[in-house]
This record gives structure tokens, sequence and C-alpha cells, in this order.
């Protein structure tokens, strides 16, 4: 839902919500192989490799000499391997390097973008990989996953955040749950930068004005100084308009 992001805030909360829900797939993955990455995947949010290792490792082969046949079980024994060995990798190892290059090829070559969620992450490239779930919409598993490996990385933290409430805004039509998560986040600018994309002038202007008086001495530590005089000329070309609309019925 769109209340997501308040993992940001409260850390505990979706992830509680996400391992639930892993819970659940885990406990039907047996029957139904089709729910394994899926599972691995919010396994990998929630920080257990262990038990992402462990259900990549159930994966079976199949006893058939087709080509292809067991391209599954490849996949999740080359995932398992990486998971497996990413306390022991360094940022800058072999590792590291072959991990990303099959990502990257994974992605661009077979449109298989979550395979490098198990690999990336194995690498610590945890930006790369929220970036990739919210762009498989699994917003869940990008709240839960920024919360507990971006939580102190706020210039990463903040893109993170920002990404998620345009979703919320321009995909969900909820305009003002967006802003309350960028005002949340201390993301000032960017709520007024919002409304503006939005054409929402006037809303944009009271938004700053209220910035500015709840900055007291120092306003330009809510909002910048060059963000106020564009929302203000914005403001007086709308107000503009809006008379001269009326003074022409």
């Amino acid at each position: 839902g769109d209340t997501g992001w308040s993992t940001i805030q409260d850390p505990g909360a979706h992830i509680k919500a996400l391992a639930e829900l892993s819970k659940w797939h885990a406990n039907t993955v047996l029957e139904q192989r089709d729910i394994v990455e899926k599972a691995v995947i919010e396994l990998i949010c929630l920080d257990d490799v262990n038990a992402a290792v462990s259900l990549l490792l159930t994966s079976p082969p199949e006893a058939t000499q087709t080509p292809g046949s067991n391209a599954a079980f490849y996949r999740d024994a080359l995932c398992a391997l990486g998971l497996a060995y990413s306390t022991l990798t360094e940022e800058n190892s072999l590792f590291a390097q072959a991990a990303r290059v099959i990502a990257i090829n994974a992605s661009t070559g077979l449109g298989d973008s979550l395979i490098s969620i198990p690999l990336l992450y194995a690498t610590g490239k945890y930006p790369e990989v929220v970036e990739t779930l919210q762009s498989n919409d699994m917003w869940l598993c990008a709240a839960a996953l920024a919360a507990s490996r971006l939580k102190d990385r706020p210039s990463e933290l903040n893109t993170a955040l920002l990404a998620f409430a345009e979703h919320v805004a321009f995909r969900r039509g909820a305009v003002w749950a967006a802003v309350g998560m960028l005002i949340g986040g201390s993301m000032y600018d960017q709520a007024v930068q919002l409304l503006t994309d939005l054409n929402m002038t006037a809303e944009a202007y009271g938004l700053a004005v209220t910035l500015l008086d709840a900055g007291g001495d120092r306003p330009e530590a809510l909002l910048a100084p060059q963000r106020f005089s564009g929302v203000v000329a914005s403001y007086k070309k709308y107000v503009s308009a809006l008379a001269a609309q009326q003074l022409s019925l």
C-alpha cells in the first residue's frame, strides 16, 4: 500500500509485514516452484541470507538431457553460490566484478533483471538492488531493504524515497501521501517540486510559504531560496492567468 515507506521512520513496520509474507511463500514454495524467486528476494531483503541459500538449494535438477530444461536449477545454483560467498567478498574483488557482469548480461540480454538482486546484494550494491526492486514494482521489498541497508547512507536513502514518492503520486494518484513521505524524510525542496511538477501551483506556493514560516530565523534550512523564488514567480503567473480568465467571462 501507499504507507510502504513508513519503514524509513519505523523500520519494524514493513520488515515485519515482509517477514509474514516471506513465511507464507516459504511454506508454499515446495508445492509451487514459481514462488521460489519471490520468496528468495523477500528473504534477501530481510537480510536472512542463510534461509535464502537454503531455499535456493532445494531446487532439484530434472532427469532429462533436453537443452535448457535445467535452466532454473543452474540459475538457483548461481544465486546460491553468490549469496553464500557474499560474507567473504570485498566490493572490488574478482567475484564482485563477475557478479556485476552476469547481472548486466542477464538483464539486457535475457530480460531477467531479478537475477541481479541476489548477485548485487552479495557484492554490497544495495542502492542498485533497491532500484531494481522498485523498477519491478516490488515496493515492500525495496522499503525493507532500504531501511536496513541504506539507513546510514542518507543520499542514497533519499533517492530511494523520492522514487517511491513519485510512484505514489504519479501512478497511484495519492499526491498528499507522497508529499507527506517527502516531508517526513526532510526532503522539503523535493516536496514543493513534486507539487510543481503536477501543476499544483497554488498548493506548491502554500507549502513553500508554510515551510518558510516554519524555518523561523533560518528559512533556508527548510527551503532553498531559489526554490522559493521559482515558486513565487510561477504563482504570480498563475494568479494573473486566473484573473484574466475571470475578466473574460
